[in-house]
C-alpha cells in the first residue's frame, strides 16, 4: 500500500464518495473478486461435508491462529495500554444513542446468523440427538469472547499508533473500511519489519472470515432454489455464481466502499432488524413457540422455559421494533438521495424476488 494508504484504497481497492467516479471500474478489486467467486464456484458444488466443511476445519482454525499472534504481539508494542483504558472507559451517554444500538444489533444479527435462513440450513445436517440448546449457547458464547478478544488487540495497536504519532485516540477509532483499509496500513508502515509480517497475516484472516461466511449466506437460497425447482447442485450453484459475479461489478466501481457501507447499514440495521421482529412475532403468536420447547430439550443440558418464550413473544418484537421505528426516522432525516434510492432499490428487489419466486410452480409439487 505504499506510505499513503488512503490514496492507495481510494484509487486500487474501494475507491471513494465521490459520485464521479461511479462509472469507473477498479481493475484490481474486480479481478480478486470474480478470481474469489471462482474458488468459491469450486469449493461449493462439493457440497456442504466435502466442500464447505473441509474448508472451514482449515479456514476457521487457522483465522483463530493468526488472530491470537496478532493479539500477542499487539500487548508487545508500546502505548498498548493506552488502548485498553480508551476500550475498558464506556461513554454511559452512547446508551441513549439509538445508532449505538442499531450498531449492536447489526453486529449481533450478522455475527450470529439471527433470523436469517443459514440457521436453519445449517442446522438440518446435524444428528437427531443433538444437545440443541447446549450447542446454541456454546455459539454465543465462543462468538462473544472472540469479539471481546479481537476488541483488545484492535485497541491495542490503536494505542500505540497514538502514542507514536501524538493523535487522540477518538479521532483513531473508525469502523469498516477505514478502519481496516487505512488505519491499519498506517499503523504497521510504522512497525517496520514486524508491519510486513502483521499485515498480510491480518488482511489473510480477514479474507478467511469473509469466505466462510460467504459460504453460510449462500448455502440456504441454493437449498431453496435447488429444493424448489428440482435443480442439481452444479446448477444452482452456477446460476447464483454467475449472478454474483454480475453484482460484483458494482462493487468494483469508483464508490464501491460507499456502495457497500449503505447497503451494509440498511440491510443489517434495518432490513434484517424488523424481519426478526415479524419472524417472532409469527413464531410466537400464529405458530406458537411452546411447541418446540419438547424439542429444543430433550437432549438438552440446559433448558428452556418461560423467559425463552416471554423474550420471544414480548420483549424482542417489541424492543426491534421500536428500535427500528426510531433508527429508520433517523435514517431518512440524515440520509442523502443516493442513500434513499439504494435502499429503495434494495428493498423493491428483496420483496420482488420474494413474491415472485413464491407464486413460481415447484417441481416438487
Amino acid at each position: 500500500m505504499g506510505n499513503d494508504p488512503s490514496s492507495f484504497f481510494t484509487s486500487y481497492v474501494g475507491g471513494s464518495s465521490n459520485l464521479a467516479s461511479a462509472t469507473t471500474i477498479i481493475l484490481p478489486t474486480l479481478i480478486c473478486t470474480l478470481t474469489l467467486w471462482a474458488v468459491f464456484w469450486v469449493i461449493s458444488i462439493r457440497g456442504v461435508d466435502k466442500g464447505i466443511g473441509r474448508i472451514s476445519t482449515v479456514l476457521i482454525p487457522l483465522l483463530f491462529t493468526i488472530m491470537i499472534l496478532i493479539f500477542i504481539y499487539s500487548f508487545t508494542l508500546p502505548g498498548f495500554n493506552v488502548g485498553v483504558a480508551t476500550l475498558l472507559t464506556p461513554d454511559w451517554s452512547a446508551l441513549f444513542n439509538v445508532n449505538v444500538w442499531l450498531a449492536a444489533f447489526r453486529q449481533t444479527i450478522f455475527s450470529l446468523s439471527i433470523g436469517q435462513a443459514m440457521v436453519y440450513t445449517y442446522a438440518s445436517y446435524l444428528p437427531k440427538n443433538s444437545k440443541l440448546v447446549d450447542e446454541v449457547l456454546f455459539v454465543v458464547i465462543a462468538n462473544s469472547l472472540y469479539e471481546i478478544f479481537i476488541a483488545f488487540g484492535v485497541f491495542s495497536i490503536l494505542g500505540y499508533m497514538s502514542l507514536t504519532s501524538s493523535i487522540p485516540m477518538n479521532e483513531l477509532i473508525s469502523e469498516g473500511t477505514g478502519l481496516i483499509f487505512i488505519i491499519f496500513p498506517q499503523i504497521f508502515n510504522s512497525m517496520g519489519l514486524m508491519g510486513h509480517v502483521i499485515a498480510p497475516l491480518l488482511f489473510l484472516s480477514i479474507l478467511f472470515a469473509g469466505f466462510t461466511s460467504s459460504f453460510a449466506l449462500f448455502e440456504p437460497f441454493l437449498s431453496s432454489l435447488c429444493d424448489k425447482f428440482g435443480w442439481s447442485r452444479k446448477k444452482g450453484v452456477t446460476t447464483l455464481v454467475i449472478v454474483a459475479c454480475i453484482g460484483t461489478v458494482f462493487y468494483s466501481t469508483g464508490i464501491s466502499s460507499y456502495l457497500v457501507e449503505i447497503v451494509d447499514e440498511f440491510v443489517n440495521n434495518f432490513g434484517i432488524l424488523i424481519l426478526i421482529g415479524i419472524q417472532a412475532i409469527i413464531f410466537g403468536w400464529f405458530y406458537g413457540v411452546e411447541k418446540v420447547i419438547p424439542v429444543l430439550n430433550e437432549f438438552s443440558t440446559f433448558k428452556v422455559g418461560k423467559t425463552w418464550v416471554f423474550t420471544l413473544k414480548y420483549l424482542l418484537p417489541v424492543l426491534l421494533i421500536v428500535i427500528w421505528v426510531f433508527g429508520l426516522v433517523k435514517l431518512f432525516n440524515d440520509a442523502n438521495s443516493l442513500k434513499i434510492a439504494v435502499d429503495i432499490i434494495i428493498t423493491i428487489i428483496v420483496v420482488g424476488l420474494s413474491v415472485i419466486f413464491t407464486k413460481m410452480s415447484s417441481k416438487n409439487t
